[in-house]
């Protein structure tokens, strides 16, 4: 798994809910967040992958906690410092020249304590196992009275785990008062349509209060946004170059057929799904009208060709963003990889990576299947109105 720091559904989801298919995530996480074990299948949906934000927060330490004293020789009130809170500070911003603002007080935004929770007691040799045995597993643990226990174990940590308000001024600006020792997420979310397409704004963010400090101001924090593509949305536009940037590769380029998008990144060590989705190429290109385009994500693009080379991954076209500030990055909402999109001849999706994770959670059809099933009908796609 590769990818920007996640952000949303993920380590928000440790600390905001206690759905139980969440934390069964956290077994098979290789990198950052609760992720899936990508030697078996493709990334979840969105509403589990996605971002920690390129921007950093200044963690510095905590403040005072005021107390009042009733003093006996003066009529007044005395304000003394506790040695186990702060002051938060901070302020939350916009991009420069991003066109999708929206009024900074309509955030709601939380500074929840980080809880340690404990990993789901898998066995030694369930990363072994296929799939299908590993959801029958989880699920029988689910019901079991071990399983039960350590829910409502995990329950009680998270119901415990500290929570403050962070009201947002219409400037961006917040102050969290005698926030006590301990390291915080600050995290908030609002889903709003523009133009027929939902964007998730986001705040997210880690702090930690450290003792014997007044104060912990904090570097701004860029709110994220993303959008929300579902099933029978019209594709964003595709721009991205060539290996040696002579043309580039966009929509019209693969006119009139299907359009299997398949961004990506040497950074995943896993070379199996890109291999895998070499093979459904080869395996529907003279059964169906359809073409494969990788979009690599690399910064470095002469490693990336290279890493194509070596690993014989001559099947479909190329394309290269040198980086993920790239528009076709931001327009798909890419937040990792590999990510994948079925693109029709009229330009709509017909399959979003959310639709992917739902058919490989399933664990009984290989990539293949999935893109032919859906290709025919013979699958069921889910209405937008339905997607979360």
């Amino acid at each position: 798994m590769s990818g920007k720091p996640l952000n949303r559904y993920n380590l928000a989801a440790t600390w905001q809910t206690c759905q139980f298919k969440i934390w069964l995530a956290e077994w098979s996480s290789s990198a950052q967040g609760l992720q899936y074990n990508w030697s078996h299948y493709p990334p979840q949906n969105p509403e589990f992958i996605t971002k920690m934000f390129n921007t950093r927060l200044l963690t510095i330490g905590m403040t005072s906690l005021a107390v009042c004293m009733l003093s006996t020789c003066f009529t007044g009130l005395v304000l003394a410092q506790s040695e186990d809170s702060a002051v938060v500070r901070g302020r939350i911003a916009f991009e420069r020249g991003e066109q999708k603002k929206i009024p900074y007080d309509e955030l709601e935004v939380k500074l929840r304590e980080r809880v340690d929770v404990p990993p789901v007691p898998v066995p030694k040799d369930f990363p072994k196992r296929k799939p299908e045995e590993q959801a029958k597993w989880l699920e029988a643990f689910e019901k079991s009275a071990a399983g039960e226990k350590f829910i409502a174990r995990r329950e009680k940590l998270i119901e415990n785990a500290k929570v403050f308000d962070v009201l947002i001024e219409k400037n961006g600006s917040f102050i969290v008062y005698d926030v006590p020792t301990g390291v915080y997420g600050i995290q908030g979310r609002l889903d709003k349509e523009i133009k027929g397409t939902t964007y998730a704004y986001e705040v997210f963010g880690e702090i930690s209060v450290s003792p014997k400090v007044d104060e912990v101001p904090l570097a701004p924090i860029l709110i994220e946004i993303t959008p929300l593509l579902k099933y029978e949305q019209d594709a964003p536009e595709i721009q991205v170059n060539t290996y040696n940037n002579k043309s580039k590769l966009s929509l019209s380029t693969f006119k009139d057929k299907y359009l299997f998008v398949n961004f990506w990144s040497t950074e995943n060590p896993d070379i199996k799904i890109q291999k895998r989705i070499q093979q459904m190429y080869v395996d529907l290109k003279d059964k169906h009208p359809i073409k494969l385009l990788s979009v690599c994500i690399d910064e470095k693009r002469k490693a990336a060709i290279k890493f194509i080379i070596d690993q014989k991954l001559k099947e479909g076209s190329h394309g290269f963003t040198d980086g993920w500030e790239h528009p076709t990055v931001d327009a798909y909402g890419v937040r990792s990889t590999p990510s994948f999109w079925l693109i029709n001849p009229e330009r709509k999706i017909i399959m979003t990576q959310y639709n992917f994770g739902q058919a490989f959670n399933a664990g009984n059809r290989e990539l293949t299947q999935i893109v032919s099933d859906r290709i025919e009908g013979k699958d069921k796609p889910t209405p937008a109105k339905q997607e979360k």
